[in-house]
C-alpha cells in the first residue's frame, strides 16, 4: 500500500485520506489479479492445467470474490500471499529445491504480517517435512525436534 500510495499522493497531493484509500484499493486489485496466478499454479501443481486455469477463472468470476477483491482490505493480498506459500511449499515438499522452501517461509511470514492465520502455512510446512522426513527413515532434522514439530 506505501509504494502504491507514493503514486496516488502525486494525483490527490490535498487530500490525504482520498489517496491512501486509492491506493488501497489498487493494491487490492493488483493482488487479486496476481492471485490469479498463483491460483492457476495452485491447481496444476495440485490436479492438472485445466483444472487450475478453470478454478482461476470461476474464482476470479464469482460476484463474492468480485465484490471482496476490489474493496481496500486484506484479503487479496493475504490470499496472494498463502497461495504462493502453498504452491512453493508444495514444489518444496516434492524436492525441487530448497530455495522452494524459503520462498514458501517467506510468503507465509508476510501472510502472517498480513493477517495472522497465515502461520499455518509454514507451520503446517514443517509439520509434513518433519513426517515426511521421519517416514523415510532419514530425519534432516533431530527426533526429539521433529517430534515436537508435530
Amino acid at each position: 500500500v506505501l509504494a502504491v500510495s507514493s503514486w496516488t499522493r502525486a494525483w490527490h497531493p490535498e487530500d490525504l485520506p482520498l489517496a491512501m484509500s486509492v491506493a488501497c484499493q489498487l493494491t487490492s486489485c493488483l493482488a487479486s489479479v496476481a492471485l490469479s496466478i498463483a491460483l492457476f499454479f495452485l491447481g496444476r501443481e495440485l490436479f492438472s492445467p485445466s483444472v487450475g486455469f478453470w478454478g482461476a477463472i470461476l474464482f476470479q468470476t464469482l460476484p463474492a470474490t468480485g465484490r471482496l477483491m476490489a474493496d481496500g482490505l486484506s484479503e487479496p493480498v493475504f490470499l496472494l500471499l498463502a497461495c504462493v506459500s502453498l504452491v512453493a511449499a508444495i514444489r518444496g515438499l516434492s524436492g525441487a529445491s530448497p530455495w522452494w522452501m524459503l520462498l514458501a517461509g517467506t510468503a507465509g511470514g508476510l501472510a502472517y504480517l498480513t493477517r495472522p492465520e497465515g502461520l499455518l502455512i509454514p507451520v503446517a510446512t514443517l509439520a509434513v517435512l518433519a513426517w515426511v522426513r521421519l517416514r523415510r527413515g532419514t530425519p534432516s532434522l533431530p527426533p526429539r525436534a521433529a517430534l515436537l514439530l508435530l
